[in-house]
């Protein structure tokens, strides 16, 4: 999710203006509330059910319906499933209370698993490392869409949010191209970057193939780090 999204769920989960979204739809939530009601109506204080088969973000939305709904009931995420526990409303409101079981802490739990890959993504952008792809504009416009902020209406607002995100980019398929820009020249005898004199003497395409990794190496105009131009990331 992005920025956007994400403060929109975490307004309505904090505020308990939540609603059944993806994971699992209105359905499933009634039957699961049905299924747990009619057990609740022959369990005694201290019974327990689990309902299995609910893992990862489901468990945290199951758990979060059915504490609003069910006020005489509490759930604990297990292994094979959520298991639900009649209690009283005195031990319900301890429960609540205390250390890891508190209200707001499985629900900042809902929000991180909420977060999925968006986690990741933050990580990178703090580690302000390298981003390294290959024919990478789509890639850039979906990051951007998907974990930052909408892709804004003009293109040089979307080249300032990525580079502030990433300020070095590196698109292999461009830094491709200029490399065999270079080693054309030198097959061709036409012009010789500074620094590869040493293949003055290369001709034939065989000689310029077995040459591509020293001549890449020595081309000093052969840049290894991307810029966003008009036509997308491009090597400068």
């Amino acid at each position: 999710m992005n920025e956007e999204q994400e403060k929109k769920i975490r307004h309505d989960i904090l505020s308990g203006n939540w609603r059944v979204r993806s994971s699992l739809d209105k359905d499933q939530i009634k039957v699961v509330i049905d299924e747990v009601t009619r057990w609740l109506d022959l369990a005694k204080e201290g019974d327990w059910m689990t309902l299995p088969g609910i893992a990862g973000f489901q468990a945290f939305e199951v758990q979060l319906v059915l504490r609003q709904a069910l006020h005489n009931i509490w759930t604990v995420q297990k292994d094979d499933g959520v298991v639900v526990k009649k209690v009283s409303k005195e031990h319900r409101w301890y429960l609540q209370s205390t250390s890891c079981d508190r209200e707001s802490c499985w629900k900042e739990n809902i929000i991180l698993s909420a977060k999925g890959f968006s986690v990741f993504f933050r990580m990178l952008v703090k580690a302000q490392k390298p981003l390294v792809g290959h024919n990478m504009m789509m890639d850039l416009l979906y990051l951007h869409e998907k974990f930052f902020r909408p892709l804004p209406e003009s293109y040089d607002q979307f080249k300032q949010n990525i580079h502030s995100l990433f300020p070095v980019l590196i698109d292999t398929k461009n830094v491709t191209k200029d490399i065999w820009k270079v080693m054309k020249r030198i097959a061709l005898g036409d012009e010789f970057p500074k620094g590869v004199e040493s293949f003055r003497s290369l001709r034939s395409p065989e000689q310029v193939r077995v040459a591509i990794p020293g001549a890449a190496a020595a081309a000093g105009s052969v840049a290894t780090t991307a810029s966003l131009g008009p036509a997308g990331p491009r090597v400068p």
